[in-house]
């Protein structure tokens, strides 16, 4: 059963990320990347991750054109798949942000 059937819309329920810093995997295309940009239009400080990195650059500037700095969009590309990737990828991401991460999206196929 899909959420629509349930009359759930996260665009409803969700309405700030002023300041968060967000960790999204599988950025650099599909619903990650939707993700991103939906975060950037709810003002979320972004660390995005995929194995594409100019796929990522694509959804960094559409994220910058939601609003967003350049500085508040961080990338890191590695497969997660691979331990030591995962481990860099987290460790990059939060020294970026000084140890801050508040929400992390998994998107992992």
């Amino acid at each position: 059963m899909f959420l629509k059937d349930f009359n759930f819309r996260c665009e409803d329920k969700i309405t700030s990320l002023k300041g968060k810093v967000c960790l999204i995997t599988g950025a650099s295309r599909g619903i990650g990347a939707e993700i991103a940009i939906w975060f950037a239009s709810l003002g979320a400080k972004l660390a995005l991750t995929g194995r594409d990195f100019a796929a990522l650059e694509k959804t960094k500037q559409i994220c910058v054109e939601k609003g967003l700095a350049e500085n508040e969009v961080f990338l890191s590309v590695g497969d997660l798949a691979v331990d030591t990737d995962l481990e860099r990828v987290f460790n990059e991401c939060t020294s970026y942000y000084n140890g801050t991460l508040d929400v992390l999206v998994g998107i992992y196929v």
